[in-house]
């Protein structure tokens, strides 16, 4: 079998029981000298409906005719030949080399080194390729069996995390949904965040990677200064790693919006005072004490005027 379509092969009927979905095809084939031709058929128990992502099995079974007699039929052995596995549209095998096991059997399922099937219909057919010296013909199934495969949605959500006295910002992130539920991990992604002033121009911007395995929460600083007591708008967007993008489906989530908290009275004490506005306080500075000395000076003027004359001095 060759690395480029290494197949999870199931050894044993009790391991395809446990998969839960198995079809069957049937090709029948003739060694070369007989006098009946070749002929391939193909059985199922109907179509395979799985989820994104979900264990599926195959069994293909290779029959030879005419080994015994004209009418006779059976399966072909181990070292008979191979089995190559094709998806209607793919130029390429999708599965190639497959060994036949005992009862002329062999089993296909998703390939490690396959991208897995995306969501939608697809028709699988078998091609059986005898070995050098096997006296036995190539045959093809005459009909293909149905892969349906349903998607699975992710839905991504995010919240502004805003100080209620500082100018600190934060975007938490998160994944949740079917997939999550099904895969028991995150998806492969990327998150792109971007935060937008009251007139609409891009004032941060973000780009981060999802990991995979157990779902945790990503928390993305907005790391620029925000002018206080300001409006912005967040706008954050999943987007799936091309590995599962053709199974899934991505929920949209609306922009958010949030106020950086408005100047302070600490922040006015400690904000330097512009020199126009100095000088206009000086200037108010020295109007009150001009009319202070207005009003204070006659008063004091003519309480000293008031005054008696002191006694004159005796001899």
């Amino acid at each position: 079998m060759s690395d480029r379509s290494r197949t999870r092969t199931r050894a044993s009927a009790g391991l395809l029981t446990a998969a839960g979905v198995l079809a069957t095809i049937v090709l029948t084939g003739s060694p070369a000298a007989a006098a009946e031709s070749t002929s391939t058929t193909i059985t199922s128990q109907g179509p395979i409906d799985i989820a994104f992502g979900a264990d599926w099995v195959v069994e293909v079974v290779v029959s030879g005719n005419g080994f015994y007699d004209e009418k006779s039929t059976g399966p072909v052995d181990t070292t008979g030949g191979t089995i190559d596995a094709f998806i209607v549209g793919m130029a390429e095998p999708f599965a190639d080399d497959v060994p036949l096991q005992a009862g002329g059997r062999a089993y296909i399922s998703q390939p490690d080194s396959q991208t897995l099937l995306g969501a939608g219909a697809h028709e699988l057919t078998a091609v059986f390729t005898p070995a050098p010296g096997s006296n036995l013909d190539p045959s093809q199934s005459r009909s293909s069996i149905t892969i349906n495969v349903g998607p699975l949605a992710i839905e991504p959500s995010f919240t502004v995390e805003s100080g209620a006295d500082e100018l600190v910002t934060s975007v938490e992130l998160s994944v949740g949904g079917a997939y999550v539920d099904a895969r028991q991990s995150a998806p492969p992604g990327m998150w792109n965040v971007d935060v937008t002033d009251a007139g609409g121009t891009s004032v941060f911007s973000s780009e981060v990677a999802q990991p995979t395995g157990e779902p945790e929460m990503l928390t993305v600083p907005v790391d620029v200064e925000l002018d206080p007591g300001a409006d912005y708008s967040v706008a954050a967007t999943f987007t799936p790693d091309p590995s599962i993008a053709g199974g899934v489906t991505v929920a949209e989530m609306p922009q958010q919006t949030f106020t950086t908290p408005g100047s302070t009275f600490t922040d006015i004490a400690t904000a330097p005072v512009p020199v126009p506005m100095t000088l206009s306080i000086v200037g108010l500075v020295v109007v009150v004490l001009l009319l202070i000395a207005a009003i204070v000076v006659p008063i004091l003027l003519r309480r000293r005027r008031g005054r008696p004359a002191p006694p004159a001095a005796t001899a």
